[in-house]
């Protein structure tokens, strides 16, 4: 396996769990503006 290789999935890998923690906190931040306003 080359270094480069795994670093590309290693980022993929990154992206990915940003992509699911970004819209875990957008539903949690939705849930708490509706319940404030």
């Amino acid at each position: 396996m080359n270094k480069f290789a795994n670093r590309s999935v290693f980022r993929k890998l990154i992206r990915l769990t940003d992509g699911n923690t970004r819209r875990s906190l957008r539903k949690v931040n939705n849930q708490y503006f509706c319940h404030d306003s």
